[in-house]
């Protein structure tokens, strides 16, 4: 009885630290209604597409029709709330330093890259992964 109880403790303790030190988030990984944890390294979209910590990646184009981002945002994450990315935007590179997740149950879970902005901006991006690559406001 007693080799059986450690015995599930070991596997149930393999399980847990599996899956914290998770590197890679899919788009599946969001839709099962629990929200992983870990430190990511990539995320690999829908379609297969990975964007990955360390990468630069193109800002497309606003998608909404106007001058301003639907899926990207601009901010320092502290005092200065994040606001939309504008127009004027387009076309520019950032590198990816993080990867996190960001919405709720309810809502449903997103992968949220923060970017560090060009050079000579203090402000980082904020993107919802999917929907920015989906529409174009960023590209691979």
């Amino acid at each position: 009885m007693l080799i059986m109880k450690t015995s599930i403790l070991i596997l149930a303790f393999a399980f847990l630290s599996l899956n914290s030190l998770s590197q890679e988030l899919k788009f599946d990984d969001l839709n099962a209604g629990i929200k992983p944890k870990g430190s990511f390294k990539s995320y690999v979209c829908k379609d297969g597409t990975i964007f990955k910590v360390g990468e630069l990646i193109k800002i497309g184009a606003p998608s909404s029709g106007d001058d301003l981002f639907s899926y990207i945002w601009v901010g320092d994450g502290l005092i200065l709330g994040d606001q939309q990315l504008g127009k004027a935007n387009s076309n520019t590179e950032a590198k990816i330093h993080r990867i996190v997740i960001g919405g709720s149950k309810e809502s449903g879970y997103k992968a949220i890259l923060r970017t560090r902005a060009p050079e000579g901006r203090i402000l980082d991006y904020v993107i919802i992964a999917e929907k920015a690559y989906q529409t174009g406001e960023i590209k691979h």
